[in-house]
């Protein structure tokens, strides 16, 4: 695993197999946990290698395999965690995901929920939040102003990337993308007439 930009937030997807020494031996797939309370640490690192292997042969798509294999209730997002920052996961999850390149899947990683294998899927930057997601991000104050200053955006090129983001997750309000267009052409108009 290559190390990357040292961006502040990435975003990844990921699969878990809870096993016995999971800290919580519960999941969507196994409510009562009678099945992770049966499943030893190496079995599950065992399904998870063959799971690993079907998705770098290319038999297999990373998201498909986390929307049934997985532990997390991320599954139903493909295992699609959206961005997070440093700090935010337990420790050797972040260490694993801040060290892949976009693209990349990781080796097992150990945590104490138990074992997984994670795919960066972004640098964290370019997610749109909305109010209807799965998982809602708050959009930071500064935000729209720092997407101007690092040079004129171009408004169409946004607006057409904000649609089809929208379009395919298809988990936004049409209002909420139209509000952030309009909040960076105040910024952009700002700064042109400053």
């Amino acid at each position: 695993m290559s190390s990357s930009s040292s961006s502040d937030k990435v975003r990844a997807s990921h699969i878990l197999i809870k096993h016995e020494g999971s800290r919580r031996k519960a999941s969507w797939k196994d409510p009562e946990g009678r099945i992770i309370s049966n499943t030893t640490r190496d079995a599950a690192v065992s399904q998870l290698n063959t799971l690993r292997e079907d998705i770098v042969s290319g038999k297999s798509k990373f998201e498909d395999v986390a929307s049934r294999y997985s532990d997390c209730s991320s599954a139903k997002r493909g295992g699609d965690l959206g961005s997070f920052g440093r700090k935010q996961m337990q420790k050797p999850f972040e260490e694993a995901t801040y060290a892949l390149k976009v693209g990349e899947i990781s080796d097992i990683v150990d945590t104490d929920s138990g074992v997984h294998i994670i795919k960066r899927t972004d640098e964290g930057t370019l997610f749109m939040p909305c109010f209807r997601c799965v998982y809602p991000v708050s959009i930071p104050n500064n935000w729209y102003q720092s997407q101007v200053e690092g040079g004129r955006i171009l408004y169409y090129a946004l607006w057409l990337r904000l649609s089809l983001i929208c379009h395919i997750r298809n988990k936004v309000d049409c209002f909420v993308y139209d509000r952030i267009i309009y909040k960076l052409g105040e910024c952009i108009s700002r700064k042109d007439s400053g």
